[in-house]
């Protein structure tokens, strides 16, 4: 056990030295990325807090505001390098990955679609093999992180495929997806059901180490509100979808079943989701909805 604890302790130190050198080569440059170079390693680096807003800020303005395409996906690059810090760091890859999750959210479109592009030519959202051994705990919490990965890698294909965030929708009044003709609503609808599948899936197991870290805390808070509108949305395309369904032929009539069957499945593991996580210190704040059935 002390060797583990050694290996662990070691591996942090090695990484806050490499931090430390890569923020002062960046402060000794005299190039123009200097200061997003010192904000994406501060935003992302070893040390066991969140991602403090003063860096994130800073590469959101980077990202945004009239920025060009080339310091954007300058930035871009700069965050995706970090997910191939060696030797692997749950932390530092859980971090890069909430940044990258508050651009997606923040960034607006030149950002989104910079993400697409490098994750298209690099697929740096998939993490599903991602390990951290350095001891028990980081193994733990590696797994948290690979349901997180694949929740925003989903979220950016739905951008794509949707054609808009849900997030953006007002919080009042119907969603987009009341007014959808026959043919968006099968197409788009299983589209939103699998990114719920994914955001259900963040649900931290039973005695995993993911229920007490302060930085998953906050990634999770951030999944847990944003199934609020994702909710809303699914649910006002299943009305939607009812009112059309005799309408439809028989071939479609079945596609519609089929979702109108995946969405009352759905709403009870999120109701179940929401029990889970009412009681951890990430949502303990928080206001959940009453989750009604069409």
């Amino acid at each position: 056990m002390d060797k583990v604890k050694a290996k662990a302790s070691f591996q942090k130190l090695v990484g806050k030295v490499q931090d430390a050198t890569q923020v002062t080569m960046a402060k000794a440059s005299s190039g123009e990325t200097k200061d997003i170079d010192v904000a994406v390693v501060k935003a992302t680096n070893h040390t066991n807090v969140t991602p403090k807003e003063k860096h994130v800020r800073t590469i959101l303005h980077t990202v945004s505001g009239g920025s060009t395409r080339m310091s954007v996906s300058y930035c871009i690059h700069a965050l995706g390098n970090r997910l191939k810090t060696k030797p692997p760091s749950y932390l530092v890859s859980l971090k890069t990955l909430m940044v990258f999750h508050r651009l997606l959210r923040e960034g607006g479109e030149l950002a989104v679609d910079e993400i697409t592009k490098l994750n298209n030519r690099e697929n740096f959202l998939n993490l599903s093999n991602f390990k951290d051994e350095a001891s028990a705990q980081t193994w733990d919490l590696a797994g948290w992180l690979r349901t997180y990965s694949g929740y925003l890698e989903e979220k950016l294909l739905t951008l794509q495929a949707v054609g808009f965030d849900v997030e953006t929708e007002k919080g009042e009044g119907h969603s987009a997806s009341r007014d959808w003709s026959k043919g968006l609503l099968l197409d788009k609808l299983p589209k939103l059901q699998q990114l719920m599948r994914r955001l259900i899936a963040t649900t931290p197991e039973d005695r995993s180490h993911a229920q007490h870290d302060r930085v998953v805390a906050v990634a999770l808070n951030l999944v847990v509100r944003e199934s609020f509108k994702l909710y809303r949305s699914i649910y006002d395309g299943i009305i939607n979808l009812l009112d059309k369904f005799f309408e439809m032929g028989r071939e479609d009539a079945m596609k519609g079943l089929e979702v109108y069957k995946a969405s009352q499945t759905q709403a009870a593991q999120l109701e179940a989701m929401y029990d889970k996580v009412k009681t951890l210190d990430a949502c303990l704040m928080m206001q959940f909805p009453t989750l009604e059935l069409p």
